[in-house]
């Protein structure tokens, strides 16, 4: 039975990005609460990391940061505890993001920089070209035109390796 659940709490994980994706914010959220339940009753905390991380990215698209940060904040620790530094890496980027938009660019620098440091240890091409993104955004809002120049040619140099379309969409808008 624990298989079972493990998969379908992975599945519901991935229906929930998906509704997400459509902008279907109360399925998403129950989507990944289901699959939060689940993975908390047998124990797998990789799959509750990333439940709370999807669960906050739905509260940030909606604008609801202060459940956003909570569950982001929580995502960190049982992130680290299980050991699992792709999720600890996306939560740190995501805190970054809410960082960014309540204008503390000092700890939205602070979260991408250690983001794209487990990134690239990592070897994610697609998230540390995201991480690069961001800082380049912030580099640029700041008026460090040069460096944000650096920042977002290595990050489209990364996006188009991994034929992200989007993500070169736009890195080609900021860079302009």
């Amino acid at each position: 039975a624990t298989v079972a659940s493990a998969v379908r709490a992975k599945a519901l994980n991935g229906a929930g990005v998906l509704a997400e994706s459509q902008g279907d914010w109360d399925m998403a959220t129950r989507l990944h609460q289901e699959s939060l339940e689940i993975s908390r009753q047998i124990g797998d905390q990789r799959c509750v990391a990333w439940s709370l991380n999807n669960l906050g990215v739905v509260a940030v698209s909606q604008g609801d940061y202060t459940r956003a940060q909570a569950l982001l904040e929580e995502n960190l620790a049982v992130a680290e505890q299980a050991d699992d530094t792709a999720s600890f890496a996306t939560a740190l980027n995501d805190l970054g993001l809410i960082a960014h938009s309540r204008h503390d660019y000092g700890q939205a620098t602070e979260l991408w920089t250690r983001s794209l440091a487990l990134f690239r240890a990592l070897g994610d091409e697609s998230h540390t070209a995201r991480a690069l993104n961001n800082l380049g955004t912030v580099a640029m809002e700041h008026g460090e035109y040069e460096r944000a120049q650096a920042l977002l040619a290595e990050s489209l140099a990364l996006l188009r390796s991994v034929g992200d379309r989007q993500g070169i969409a736009s890195t080609l808008n900021n860079l302009a």
